[in-house]
C-alpha cells in the first residue's frame, strides 16, 4: 500500500488532520506522502487560493459568511457547483503525478483535492481507493458532490446530516477528526509544566489564536488579567503571525501575568500543562484541546463552520463560549464546570481516531 495525503493552504486545520495520518501511517512504516495538492499542479494558484481565504477570514469575514451561505443553499448531489468546476482543472496534472507514483490509496482532509479526484475518476479507470475527511462538526457545502469511497466523519451525531447531504450511509464511518497522538498521551500536569519551565502552584490560562490570528485576542486577554487571580499565568500562543506578537507584547509589556508566545512545536505540552485553553472553533484546534482532556472556551468564530463546531461542543457540555461581553461570567463557568465539561469530552472525543482511521484503511486496502 502507498498512501498520499492531499490537503490545501486554507487554514491550519486540514493540514494538522493530514499531518495526523500520516504521522500514525509513517509509524506503521507504511509508505506514505503528503502534499498540498495546489502545490502539485499550481503554485501561483495555491498562493492565490489561500491570499483569498486570508483576506476573506481577517480581513472581510462579511464575504466569507455570506460565500458560505450561498454556498450551503446552491449545494446538491444533482449539480455541481463553480467550485467543483474551478477544481477541475487540476484533474490532468494531478492523474498523471498519481500515476508516475504508483499511489493507491488517497486521503483527502480537504475539499478541492476530493473534488479534483471525483473529476479524474469518473473520467478514467484508475483503481485507487479515494478517503475523505471531515475536519468541522457539521457536513460542509458540496461536501456530497465528492464521490469518495469511504468519509470518515467527526461524531455519530452528524451521520443524518450527512445522509440527508446525497451522502450514502454505508460510506459513512463516525471516527472522530484525527489529531496527533501527542494530544491523547497520558502527561501529567506537573511533568509538563516542568518540561515547559512553567509556575507549578499558578493557575494557567493558555490563549490560541490559531494558525490565522482572527479575533480581538489583545481586548480577551485584558478582561481575562482582570477577572482571573492574582498570580494568574496568562500564555498567549500567536503562532507565525509576528504582527500579532509583536502588538500583543507591546500591549501587555507592563503585565506580569501576560507571557507572548510565538511560534511553538509543544501546543500538545502546553494543553497539558494549562488549566483552560481558550481558542477560536476550528474543528482541529477545539478535538486537539478535547482530546487532552482541557476545559475550553471558544472565542468569536470565523462565520461558517466555525459557527457549527461552537455550537456542536456547547450543546454537548464540551466548551463554553465567551461572547466578548462577560469575562466574570466565563471564569466562573469554568470553575464550576470543570469536571461536566472533561466527562463529556471523554464521552464524545476519541484521541486514538488517527490510529482508527488506520486501521480501516489498511483493512480496505487488503
Amino acid at each position: 500500500m502507498k498512501v498520499l495525503i492531499l490537503s490545501c493552504g486554507t487554514g491550519g486545520g486540514h493540514n494538522a488532520a493530514g499531518r495526523a495520518i500520516e504521522e500514525e501511517f509513517l509509524r506503521r512504516n507504511i509508505d506514505c506522502t503528503m502534499k498540498d495538492f495546489h502545490e502539485l499542479t499550481s503554485r501561483n494558484t495555491a498562493k492565490k487560493v489561500k491570499n483569498i481565504y486570508l483576506w476573506s477570514t481577517m480581513k472581510a469575514p462579511f464575504v466569507f459568511k455570506y460565500a458560505y451561505k450561498a454556498g450551503a443553499k446552491i449545494s446538491s448531489s444533482k449539480y455541481k457547483s463553480p467550485v467543483y468546476a474551478a477544481n477541475i482543472f487540476n484533474a490532468p496534472k494531478l492523474k498523471q503525478y498519481i500515476e508516475e507514483n504508483g499511489y493507491d490509496a488517497i486521503v483527502t482532509p480537504h475539499l478541492f483535492p476530493a473534488e479534483t479526484l471525483t473529476r479524474i475518476r469518473k473520467k478514467n479507470q484508475i483503481a485507487f481507493k479515494t478517503f475523505f475527511i471531515a475536519t468541522d462538526y457539521t457536513c460542509t457545502p458540496f461536501t456530497e458532490e465528492t464521490e469518495s469511497d469511504y468519509y470518515f466523519i467527526p461524531h455519530p451525531a452528524l451521520e443524518q446530516e450527512y445522509i440527508s447531504r446525497g451522502i450514502r450511509r454505508e460510506k459513512l464511518v463516525s471516527f472522530g477528526i484525527p489529531v496527533s497522538g501527542k494530544f491523547g498521551a497520558e502527561i501529567k500536569k506537573e511533568t509538563a509544566r516542568k518540561e515547559l519551565s512553567l509556575p507549578q502552584e499558578k493557575p494557567i490560562y493558555l490563549i490560541m489564536s490559531g494558525s490565522m490570528g482572527y479575533g480581538d485576542i489583545g481586548e480577551m486577554i485584558y478582561q481575562l488579567s482582570e477577572e482571573t487571580e492574582k498570580d494568574a499565568y496568562i500564555l498567549a500562543v500567536t503562532g507565525e503571525n509576528q504582527p500579532l506578537k509583536k502588538e500583543l507584547e507591546q500591549r501587555f509589556t507592563d503585565d506580569k501575568k501576560v507571557t507572548v508566545l510565538g511560534y511553538t512545536d509543544q501546543v500538545a505540552l502546553y494543553m497539558k500543562a494549562a488549566d483552560a485553553v481558550f481558542t477560536k472553533p476550528g474543528g482541529l484546534t477545539s478535538t486537539e484541546a478535547a482530546a487532552s482532556r482541557i476545559p475550553i472556551v471558544h472565542t468569536k468564530p470565523i462565520p461558517g463552520c466555525e459557527d457549527k463546531n461552537c455550537a456542536f461542543f456547547e450543546n454537548l457540555g464540551m466548551s463554553v463560549f465567551y461572547d466578548g461581553k462577560n469575562m466574570k461570567k466565563i471564569v466562573e463557568t469554568l470553575n464550576r464546570s470543570k469536571e461536566a465539561m472533561l466527562k463529556s469530552q471523554g464521552k464524545n472525543i476519541d484521541p486514538k481516531s488517527a490510529e482508527k482511521i488506520c486501521d480501516f484503511i489498511e483493512k480496505q486496502m487488503q
